[in-house]
C-alpha cells in the first residue's frame, strides 16, 4: 500500500504582511522619534549646564561682582553695603546724621539716575575725546552733579579733599563720573577740578586705572585716539570755565 505524503513545512508556513500604521510617516516613524529623543536629551543637558553656570554666575554677567568665600555680591551699591557690614559703616559713610543723609541720597541718585549722561558718555578710562558732542539732557545731568558736589564740599568737605572730607562711599560711586568728565573733556569749575584730581590720584582708583591700561581685550567701536595727559585734560576743563 502506498504511504500518504506528508505536507511540507514550507507549505504550512503562513506569510505575514506588515501593513502601514495609519498616521506613521517619515516625521513620526521610529527614526524620527529616536532623533527627537536625542534632541530632547541634548536640550536637557544644555539646560542643566546653564543652570550650573547660573549657580556660579548669579549676576548673569553683570559687573562689578564681588566673591567673598561663598558670598557673591553684585551691583556697586550692594557691594558697598556688604563691605560696610563687614568692616564698619563708618569706613564708608559720614558719621554725622546730616552728612550721612546727604551722602546716601547722592549715592542713590547716582546709582539710579543720570541715564542721558551714561548713554552719551559711556565710561572708558583709556579713552580721550576731543570736542565731544553732549546733548542738553546730559548737560542737565552734569549741572545737577556739579551742584551736588558743590553743596557737599561746602557743607561737609572741610576735613579733606573729598565730597565729605574723608574718602567715602560717595566718592566711590562718583568715581565713574570723574572718569567720564576727564574722558570727554567736560568743562567744570575750579573746585570740581581739585576734587576730580583728588579722586583720580587715590590709590584705589590708580589700581583700577592700571588694570584698565593693562587690559588687552577691547571693543574697537568704543576705543578712541591715544589718550591725552590727564592733568592737561583737567587744566583744559578748568580753563574752559574761565577759572584759570
Amino acid at each position: 500500500p502506498s504511504t500518504p505524503s506528508t505536507p511540507s513545512t514550507s507549505a504550512a508556513t503562513d506569510t505575514t504582511t506588515t501593513l502601514p500604521t495609519p498616521g506613521l510617516d517619515a516625521t513620526t516613524g521610529p527614526e524620527a522619534q529616536s532623533g527627537r529623543r536625542r534632541a530632547d536629551e541634548e536640550k536637557r543637558q544644555q539646560d542643566e549646564q546653564k543652570k550650573q553656570q547660573d549657580d556660579l554666575a548669579p549676576s548673569s554677567g553683570k559687573v562689578p561682582i564681588l566673591w567673598d568665600g561663598d558670598a557673591v555680591v553684585w551691583d556697586s551699591l550692594a557691594i558697598i553695603e556688604f563691605l560696610a557690614d563687614k568692616v564698619g559703616r563708618d569706613r564708608f559713610w559720614p558719621k554725622a546724621d546730616d552728612a550721612r543723609a546727604m551722602a546716601r541720597s547722592m549715592v542713590a541718585e547716582m546709582h539710579s539716575g543720570y541715564l542721558p549722561l551714561r548713554q552719551q558718555c559711556p565710561m572708558n578710562i583709556r579713552r580721550r575725546v576731543e570736542d565731544a558732542k553732549i546733548g542738553d539732557d546730559a548737560r542737565a545731568d552734569i549741572l545737577r552733579i556739579l551742584t551736588l558736589w558743590a553743596e557737599a564740599r561746602a557743607r561737609f568737605g572741610k576735613g579733606g579733599p573729598f565730597l565729605f572730607g574723608s574718602f567715602s562711599a560717595a566718592d566711590i560711586i562718583y568715581a565713574p563720573v570723574v572718569s567720564r568728565f576727564i574722558t570727554y573733556g567736560v568743562p567744570v569749575p575750579g573746585f570740581a577740578v581739585a576734587y576730580m584730581q583728588a579722586v583720580w590720584e587715590h590709590e584705589w582708583l590708580q589700581d583700577w586705572i592700571e588694570a584698565a591700561e593693562a587690559e588687552d581685550w577691547v571693543i574697537e567701536q568704543y576705543e578712541g585716539p591715544v589718550k591725552a595727559d590727564t592733568v592737561a585734560h583737567l587744566a583744559n576743563a578748568l580753563l574752559g570755565m574761565g577759572c584759570g
